[in-house]
């Protein structure tokens, strides 16, 4: 019997410590099973600093709308400031008149203006009686400019009138150069003494101003001779 109970106890001793053998793990387990989460807690604190950064570009597009303002006051001079030299001037250039003469010979004025405005009033042996108005292009006008210049009209004699020949018609001509005074030369076509420039000049400022518009051709100046 005191074999047996000692038996029992060796026994009961020796089931104990397999007994209490798995307690320590329990705290290992729960030891692992709080670590992971400590360091995930950080984690969700990395989106923090990053909304900062995205808010920072929002900043931007107000300062890139104030360049948009400044494009319409940059147009708006430059509109304003090409008008007004664009205009020429409504200033003489040039003038022609034609006398009668012992004849059917055409009489009429001719007037060009700096702006290429022309001015025509017809008198007798013209297609058109009265006054009319033309223009030139601006080649036309520097054409008209040149002519003057290349014959020298400025150096010419302010009269041509020696009345050799009488009942012959007479060509009044006027140009103001730019920037310069009005010169006239009056020429009498008895008058032999008047150089050819002279008359280059006149029969040009025909040709340029096209004066057959409103005087007609030869042909059609003859059968106006009855009128």
């Amino acid at each position: 019997m005191r074999i047996a109970l000692v038996l029992f106890a060796a026994a009961c001793g020796s089931a104990a410590p397999s007994a209490t053998a798995p307690s320590p793990t329990a705290p290992s387990a729960t030891a692992a099973s709080a670590t992971p989460p400590s360091p995930t807690a950080p984690s969700p604190r990395a989106p923090s600093p990053t909304a900062p950064s995205a808010a920072a570009p929002s900043a931007t597009p107000p300062s890139a709308a104030a360049p948009s303002a400044t494009p319409p006051s940059a147009t708006a001079a430059p509109l304003s400031n090409k008008v007004e030299p664009s205009l020429p001037a409504h200033e003489l250039v040039a003038r022609l008149e034609r006398t009668p003469c012992f004849g059917w010979c055409p009489v009429y004025r001719v007037t060009v203006f700096r702006d290429g405005v022309v001015e025509y009033e017809g008198e007798r042996f013209v297609k058109t009686q009265g006054r009319a108005t033309g223009h030139i292009n601006p080649s036309q006008l520097a054409e008209l400019e040149q002519l003057f210049h290349v014959h020298h009209y400025l150096h010419l004699k302010d009269s041509y009138e020696d009345y050799g020949i009488t009942d012959m018609p007479s060509a009044n001509s006027s140009y103001v150069p730019v920037g310069g005074k009005l010169k006239s030369i009056n020429h009498y076509f008895g008058d032999d003494h008047a150089p050819k420039d002279l008359i280059d000049v006149e029969d040009g400022i025909d040709r340029i101003v096209q004066i057959e518009q409103w005087i007609g051709t030869k042909d059609e100046r003859k059968r106006l001779r009855n009128r």
